[in-house]
């Protein structure tokens, strides 16, 4: 059985070592994607004919801004590694001020205590799988995705399906609206922090949604 610490070594640090951690992660995603680039080194036939370049991107950088009005400040790689199915990773930081329940009041304000916020930042990881209904970089989406975030009150596992609309803006930037539904395993890690109306460990049905704005290179 894995026994999780009272308070993960990540919160204990002081806040420009907390932003330092933030910064390396985001730099292991660009790194990852660097990496995936330099595989681009032999051009591909493009898929459509003079687009600007934008059907031989298969990478793209994103950041959700529906998570950052929650309190989650992260940053998504996605590689395109076939015409119809691209991986995603993502690591983000959590504030004091993340929002467990959802703004919109969707399922879970029914178990969370909406007035608690965590004493120290968090953080998260994600992964997504998405399948494309086209070849180019505009059109309709299904993704499975999971994703987790730990405090030192508590920590949760998402997993979730669903889908969204990807389409591009000019020649590279891209906007992709999405809304899932799946479930979340909340474990409170602190009994007195009051973050769950009770107590328990709980499966909770969530409904996360997606606004995110990238870069395709």
């Amino acid at each position: 059985m894995t026994v999780f610490p009272s308070q993960p070594p990540f919160v204990k640090l002081p806040v420009f070592r907390r932003l330092s951690v933030f910064l390396m992660l985001s730099l292991f995603v660009l790194a990852f994607s660097g990496l995936c680039k330099a595989q681009d080194s032999v051009s591909l036939t493009p898929w459509y004919f003079d687009d600007g370049g934008i059907s031989k991107a298969k990478n793209m950088v994103t950041i959700d801004l529906w998570q950052t009005f929650r309190g989650e400040y992260a940053i998504t790689y996605e590689r395109r590694y076939w015409k119809y199915l691209g991986t995603e990773i993502s690591a983000g930081l959590l504030s004091k001020q993340y929002h467990f329940y959802s703004p919109i009041g969707i399922f879970d304000t029914e178990w969370y205590n909406t007035d608690f916020h965590p004493a120290s930042t968090g953080w998260s990881l994600g992964i997504a799988e998405k399948i494309y209904f086209s070849e180019d970089h505009s059109g309709v989406f299904w993704l499975l995705s999971a994703r987790h975030l730990q405090f030192q009150e508590a920590q949760t596992n998402d997993f979730a399906m669903g889908g969204g609309y990807q389409f591009v803006i000019g020649n590279r930037f891209a906007v992709e609206l999405g809304a899932s539904i799946g479930i979340r395993y909340q474990k409170s890690l602190n009994l007195t922090s009051h973050i769950l109306v009770d107590y328990d460990d709980k499966l909770i049905p969530i409904v996360p949604l997606t606004i995110k704005i990238g870069y395709l290179y």
